[in-house]
């Protein structure tokens, strides 16, 4: 019998008291890209753009079935912000988008 997927069982593998602070974090990282985008570019489209692909293409894949990760391969290389490696990539280029910003001042 197949188990009926929910978005949060489809989404990740993680217990509920796991999963909400590291998507918490993941949050804050896009949080910090989509800020050094707004700031750069002086306009927020580029970030709402950036949001709506990334929904478009991870929601379907998910919820769908279409990206199956097999055990916690979710928390490692998922692409939900929960993932390290969605932490890692979009804070890691907010920070350093934040870097060059603050060096680029006179």
């Amino acid at each position: 019998m197949k188990a009926h997927l929910t978005p949060s069982n489809a989404t990740t593998s993680l217990p509920w008291p796991w999963f909400l602070p590291a998507f918490l974090v993941g949050i804050v990282a896009l949080a910090v890209l989509y800020g050094e985008m707004r700031v750069r570019t002086g306009s927020i489209w580029p970030g709402v753009a950036l949001h709506t692909v990334s929904n478009a293409i991870s929601t379907p894949l998910l919820l769908h079935g279409h990206l199956r990760l097999e055990g916690h391969a979710d928390v490692w290389v998922g692409i939900a912000p929960h993932a390290i490696a969605s932490m890692v990539i979009f804070g890691g280029l907010g920070f350093h988008l934040y870097r060059r910003r603050i060096a680029e001042r006179p």
